[in-house]
């Protein structure tokens, strides 16, 4: 089935509008916005991996405001996209009924406050296959699971679907399928390779509260203090379970930031470092040489903060500043994990 057809045939449910409403999820101190890619590394976790496509839902100026989904192909074949997954999440609730013009039965749930509905639209020969949709509808948001592509001659509870009813009603029953959801969910979906096309410009207000740290959010901190970057890629490490990241510069030698909880190395060891003035409080920062470079190290109760810098074009000072920057801490701000998102420079 054709991108095209599947838009038009959904053009008249998916307008929305807005209403007000509580329903639980992630806490609110620990979410950031959804994005294209963090909804689509949901939806792998429960219809599979094995995509020949997976890129951000198309929008225009007609699509609902709030709108994010992503897309996932399977099983091409010469001449066809292959079979269509789609999962959106968007603010309001639909302008129309699911169950208007379809087929439609209502299934249970266990997220409170939430309706779920199975809705399809049965096979046009020489037409149209059909389309699958199951749609958790809640006061303030909604979303919804799509399959189209295998032929639908009766209802798809009672047909061997290569994605199950059962599997799509995973993906919009997952926690994490909301506008506002955990940033676990978004570096997820930061991850994924194969990636088509660009996503949406991010919309709503910056998100509040706090974050896991994430390797670009870090990069955020080291783009803002070194700025000149022209590559900023996951770290290399040898000493324990980290967050951080490597930025490359032209013409300059690398700078590596790393975060962990304390206990798991000694990078000092090999750096014969001195303790250095700082006004962290509660910290101690250090300062030393080995064959690389200059090595910093901001200690902390908790948790442990590394500079590595091959050669000397950034002074102690300015690097220093990177350290000591209150944002590297392994629980940050998540708005700041939110603008590690939309690092330009990432290439990881």
């Amino acid at each position: 089935m054709g991108r095209i057809a599947v838009g038009t045939a959904l053009t008249g449910l998916l307008l929305v509008t807005t209403a007000c409403g509580i329903e639980t999820g992630p806490a609110a101190s620990e979410t950031v916005p959804i994005t294209p890619r963090a909804i689509a590394a949901i939806a792998i976790d429960h219809v599979g991996a094995d995509t020949s496509e997976r890129g951000a839902t198309y929008t225009d100026e007609d699509s609902p405001p709030g709108w994010l989904g992503a897309d996932l192909r399977y099983r091409p074949s010469p001449g066809d996209d292959g079979d269509l997954v789609r999962v959106v999440v968007a603010p309001g609730e639909p302008a129309q009924d699911p169950c208007v013009h379809a087929e439609c039965a209502e299934l249970d749930t266990d997220v409170a406050g939430a309706r779920l509905v199975l809705r399809w639209e049965e096979l046009v020969p020489e037409e149209d296959p059909g389309v699958v949709m199951v749609v958790m509808l809640r006061d303030d948001e909604y979303s919804f699971a799509l399959q189209a592509g295998p032929a639908i001659t009766d209802d798809p509870r009672q047909l061997d679907l290569p994605e199950s009813v059962e599997d799509m009603v995973a993906v919009v029953e997952d926690p994490r399928l909301r506008l506002e959801t955990t940033a676990d969910a978004v570096t997820a979906g930061g991850d994924l390779a194969d990636w088509e096309g660009e996503d949406p410009e991010p919309s709503g207000p910056p998100a509040t509260g706090r974050a896991d740290l994430t390797d670009r959010a870090v990069a955020v901190v080291v783009d803002e203090r070194l700025p000149g970057a022209v590559a900023a890629r996951p770290p290399e490490s040898d000493w324990g379970e980290v967050v951080g990241s490597e930025l490359e510069y032209e013409g300059a030698p690398g700078v590596r930031v790393t975060v962990a909880a304390v206990g798991t190395g000694d990078p000092c060891r090999p750096a014969r470092c001195r303790e250095r003035r700082t006004d962290v409080p509660g910290a101690a920062l250090l300062a030393g040489r080995d064959e690389s470079g200059r090595v910093l190290v901001l200690r902390l109760p908790e948790q442990v903060v590394v500079l590595r810098q091959v050669g000397d074009v950034f002074t102690e000072a300015q690097l220093a500043a990177v350290v000591e920057d209150p944002r590297l801490r392994l629980r940050t701000r998540a708005a700041l994990v939110q603008e590690g998102e939309a690092l330009a420079i990432w290439e990881g």
